[in-house]
Order: structure tokens, then C-alpha cells, then sequence
């Protein structure tokens, strides 16, 4: 329920799950095997879950969230935005918001980018160290979002993004982070094409 979604969005779906699993195993008196997280983690003041409202069977409830967890695209994303409506009816803000910030995770995630964690009226997206950028279209990217959007670098690269996630905007600013991912990606995937186009003149293509 609602009690739980602030410390499942912190830790992660996959972690979250990686929990219940864990918990269920302990009560039955098995092993725990431990295992390493290595999805970007997420921690946004944002009400994401699945309201008992919604989704009113507990198994239930566990069993979609394990399953959203493992979504891995846009596309496996709307099919269960379908699922979830045909089941259980429109969907809910927090249950948009939950399938938002999964797909938030999922391009975190193609992006290497190791965190996306709010500071009062910041969020910063922080990128792994190993993480290189074509410096010009990471200006032009910031530029074109200058009124809410900053470049910080150090050991790792960061963007800060103006946002105080107010209750009734939440959708409109978990949508914006996810346009700012999106760029980032629709570049990388062009300079990416390039590339190829390059090595295909040299090799005679």
C-alpha cells in the first residue's frame, strides 16, 4: 500500500522484489543466497505503487510488481498499461506514476546512469564513472533545457533538474526527466549510426 511505495521506489523494483522474495524464503526457513544490485537507483518523493484501491489482492499486488520489474522496453511497458486496464479498470496517478518510473529505470539503465535521487527541489541524475559524452551535444542537450536544467562535472558527470514534484504534477515532471533520458539516448543511438556509416565508407560498404 501506500506505506510501502516511498521505500520501494528508493531501493529500486528489482531490489524491492529481490526483499519480498527474501522474505518469503526466511519465513519458510530456506537459505538466503545473496545476490548483487546493479540496477541505477531511484529515490523520488513521487507516489508510485499499485493502491490497494486498485489491485486489491495482496498475491496479486506482489506478483505485478515482480512482473514490472522485469519489464524491459517501451513496448513491454504498454502491454502492461493494457493488462492492468482490461483487469482492473482506468489506471490510477500512482499506478501511471509507477509505470513512469519504471520506464525511467529502464532508460537509466541503457544510459549508465548509476542514481536519480531528489534534493529538495533539485534532481540530480548521476552518471557512472565510466560514462563518456560528444561534449557538444550534451551543451546543446543542456542548452536547449537551460531554465531547468544544469551540467556538473567532477569523477562523474551529473545533471541537475529544477523540480519539486507536487502532487498534482508529478506525471508532468517524472515525463520531463524522461524526455531529458530520451535525448540523451536518440543521440547516443545517432552518434552510434555514424559511426557505422563511417566504417562502412572506409570498408568500401
Amino acid at each position: 500500500g501506500p506505506e510501502q511505495h516511498g521505500f520501494m521506489v528508493a531501493v529500486g523494483y528489482e531490489l524491492y522484489c529481490r526483499l519480498l522474495e527474501q522474505a518469503v524464503e526466511t519465513m519458510k526457513g530456506k537459505k538466503i543466497e545473496k545476490k548483487e544490485n546493479t540496477g541505477p537507483r531511484i529515490d523520488l518523493q513521487v507516489n508510485a505503487y499499485l493502491p490497494s484501491t486498485f489491485v486489491a489482492n495482496q498475491q496479486q499486488k506482489i506478483d505485478l510488481y515482480r512482473r514490472i520489474a522485469t519489464l524491459e522496453n517501451k513496448e513491454e511497458l504498454k502491454d502492461m498499461a493494457e493488462e492492468l486496464k482490461d483487469r482492473y479498470g482506468r489506471l490510477q496517478p500512482p499506478v501511471e506514476n509507477l509505470l513512469l518510473v519504471m520506464r525511467l529505470r529502464q532508460l537509466a539503465k541503457e544510459i549508465n546512469v548509476e542514481s536519480i535521487e531528489q534534493q529538495k527541489d533539485q534532481i540530480i541524475v548521476k552518471f557512472n564513472q565510466e560514462k563518456s559524452f560528444e561534449s557538444n551535444r550534451l551543451w546543446e542537450l543542456v542548452n536547449r533545457h537551460r531554465k531547468k536544467v544544469s551540467l556538473h562535472a567532477g569523477k562523474k558527470i551529473s545533471l541537475r533538474i529544477k523540480s519539486k514534484f507536487l502532487k498534482d504534477k508529478e506525471q508532468q515532471e517524472l515525463e520531463y526527466i524522461i524526455n531529458i533520458l530520451e535525448e540523451i539516448r536518440a543521440n547516443e543511438l545517432e552518434k552510434e549510426e555514424g559511426e557505422g556509416e563511417k566504417w562502412k565508407r572506409e570498408l568500401k560498404f
